[in-house]
């Protein structure tokens, strides 16, 4: 959805009282928070799956009209919309009522589709593979803080360094359960490449303690792969399946082509088959005919 001129607002078209699966993708060059909202709240029945392609650890997640997500996410949403009131419009508004799509309800025989178990009305949870496995009461191997700048990135309050591909801004070990610590991240958005980050908790810099629990609008226990709040969220992820170079960068793109970007070298990976390939500056020219 875009910002509205003169062309048509787009419209998707519904049958009435019929469950339907959609997947909303943000994609803001700043990475800022975005929100949407249903214009007619309780009209549509609107459940969470998932969230950047992870479903939800019990699905579906209880009833709610507005949703809040970081600019590079990603929703999936179970939705049935009874028809509206005559002469009232139904929009999924974005941010402002400058961008939305209305939603057209038509009569209809809705087929026997739902997001919950058989019975219509319970929640159920997702098996999930060995790493997105429930890390809140497991060990860690290690714990470190990340720090993401306008152009840099920053490794345990360290010196803030831009981009380099010779030198990784840490490293880990293949198999084991990290966390994170994630400073700055209201203006800096940290994606994680490879591993999806489960929150833990918010952290206490003037204690040095971290409460469990949800850390602005990411839940406890859930996994995501951007983090956007104001507040220090905890986070764990395992470093399984795949080792080597693994990339984290703040997601307001301007920030990451300035330097915003850093890699971790996860190391001891025993099934690790791609090699570094050489590097051969090419010049821009070779691609212009």
């Amino acid at each position: 959805m875009g910002p509205l001129t003169s062309v048509t607002i787009p419209q998707i078209s519904l049958v009435a009282n019929q469950w339907y699966r959609f997947r909303i993708a943000v994609s803001k060059p700043s990475g800022a928070n975005s929100a949407f909202t249903f214009s007619v709240p309780g009209l549509c029945s609107v459940r969470q799956l998932a969230r950047d392609g992870i479903f939800l650890s019990t699905v579906p997640a209880p009833q709610s009209d507005t949703y809040t997500i970081a600019g590079p996410s990603r929703i999936d949403l179970a939705l049935r919309c009874a028809p509206p009131p005559t002469g009232t419009s139904l929009y999924i508004n974005w941010d402002t009522t400058n961008s939305r799509v209305q939603l057209i309800i038509n009569p209809g025989t809705p087929n026997n589709g739902f997001p919950f178990r058989s019975d219509g009305l319970s929640t159920w949870q997702p098996a999930r593979p060995a790493y997105l496995q429930d890390m809140r009461n497991v060990a860690v191997q290690q714990s470190h803080q990340i720090t993401a700048g306008r152009d840099t990135m920053a490794w345990n309050g360290n010196s803030p360094v831009r981009f380099n591909p010779s030198t990784p801004l840490g490293t880990l070990s293949f198999n084991g359960v990290y966390e994170f610590r994630i400073v700055s991240a209201n203006a800096h958005p940290v994606h994680l490449h490879v591993y999806p980050m489960q929150i833990i908790g918010v952290w206490n810099i003037a204690t040095s303690t971290m409460t469990a629990g949800n850390c602005g609008t990411y839940k406890v226990g859930e996994f995501y792969d951007t983090i956007m709040s104001s507040q220090i969220c905890v986070v764990r992820f395992r470093a399984i399946d795949f080792g080597g170079k693994v990339v984290m960068h703040c997601h307001r793109l301007r920030h990451e082509d300035d330097g915003a970007m850093a890699w971790i070298n996860v190391t001891g990976d025993p099934n690790a088959i791609l090699q570094t390939p050489p590097v051969t500056a090419v010049p821009c020219a070779s691609f212009s005919k």
